[in-house]
């Protein structure tokens, strides 16, 4: 009598490798529970071409390749090891930094699992070699190490001081808060006013622009947002209203231009700033509500309650049987209430608005 099971799961191409390239896709641990089996990580390219069935016999390490943690966090890697016919008793690991902008501690750096610790932002490469007789293995992964904000005050202040060290506070009175020393890469102990991104008028185009360099953070919990405004009172970011354009990014950093769609001609008082965002990633989602109507006659502005660092999208309906239809650009909430313009060039009479929250699709 033979007994056999019958394994019900769901996989993909995944890797560009098993995509028609003749390398089959294999799963790693053939002991792991079957709901694993449906999960990409859990799976791997065949070491050559035509495959390795089972990897019977097959000596490899295997990690994911790429790895984001936000300090003071530590990364802990605990990659598949295939001894394949090989002892495992002959196998040796030894962790190593390729690359980064400051050494690492591997709390155990001689094992294939281990914990790494991080005192710089960065990109770091690291490798994990796995040596057997005359059998060599390696595995590399690059991490991008994310700042925080208190990691942050801790190296620039050592320790933190209610009244100096929060956000809002100002301990050089330059004018600059922490907050936007930290975004900007700035030394909150010294007067540096000079460097604060600043607003200039092109007499050509007539128009206000703002250039600016920030460091590379973590876009779930710190945004810059360049806004303009008639009144100092409403500010718009949205595209109808600014351009921004991306003039460089490396692992450190990324500078942006932003350029005011409104000329002295078409409205002589225009204001123009940078405003740093700094949001709770974990914070639970509030639908957002309409709560007036204005200017229904030319533009319709839309006001609703938002939360800060939120996307929202305004969508509309004048025919019930077409459904909802996008209305311009998504916006990042910088207030607790924002607005949305309709300027559609035909606005019905009839018409119905909504605003959700936008997640890229």
């Amino acid at each position: 009598n033979i007994k056999a099971g019958i394994q019900d799961f769901e996989y993909n191409d995944w890797y560009p490798a098993s995509n028609g390239s003749g390398f089959s896709l294999e799963f790693n641990d053939p002991l792991l529970p079957v709901e694993l089996w449906n999960l990409k990580p859990n799976w791997a390219p065949a070491l050559t071409i035509n495959g390795t069935p089972g990897n019977s016999g097959t000596f490899f390490v295997r990690t994911t390749p790429t790895e984001t943690i936000t300090l003071p966090n530590n990364l802990t890697i605990d990659p598949f090891v295939s001894y394949g016919s090989v002892s495992p008793a002959s196998v040796t690991f030894q962790w190593e930094l390729l690359d980064g902008p400051a050494p690492v501690i591997f709390t155990t750096p001689n094992e294939p699992f281990s914990e790494i610790r991080f005192d710089l932002p960065g990109t770091y490469n690291l490798r994990l070699n796995a040596t057997a007789f005359d059998f060599d293995q390696s595995q590399e992964i690059k991490v991008t190490v994310h700042d925080s904000y208190l990691a942050w005050v801790d190296r620039t202040f050592k320790k933190s001081t209610p009244g100096e060290t929060e956000k809002e506070n100002d301990p050089d009175n330059d004018g600059i808060s922490n907050l936007f020393e930290f975004i900007l890469g700035l030394d909150p102990s010294t007067q540096d006013n000079e460097n604060f991104p600043t607003p200039i008028f092109d007499a050509g185009s007539k128009t206000l622009s703002l250039t600016w360099t920030n460091r590379q953070l973590d876009p779930k919990r710190f945004s810059v947002i360049a806004e303009v405004s008639d009144d100092l009172r409403n500010w718009r970011s949205d595209s109808a209203s600014i351009h921004v354009e991306t003039l460089s990014s490396s692992d450190l950093t990324e500078s942006f231009r932003a350029v005011a769609l409104v000329t002295a001609d078409q409205n002589r008082t225009h204001f123009m700033r940078l405003r740093a965002i700094c949001f709770d990633e974990n914070a639970s989602e509030i639908a957002p509500e309409i709560i007036s109507l204005t200017n229904l006659a030319n533009e319709p502005n839309i006001n609703f309650t938002s939360q800060l660092g939120k996307s929202y999208q305004l969508e509309a309906f004048s025919d019930p049987s077409i459904g909802w239809i996008p209305v311009g650009e998504p916006i990042v909430a910088t207030s607790k209430v924002s607005v949305l313009v309709d300027r559609s060039s035909n606005n019905e009479r009839n018409r119905f608005y909504r605003v959700r929250v936008y997640s890229g699709d």
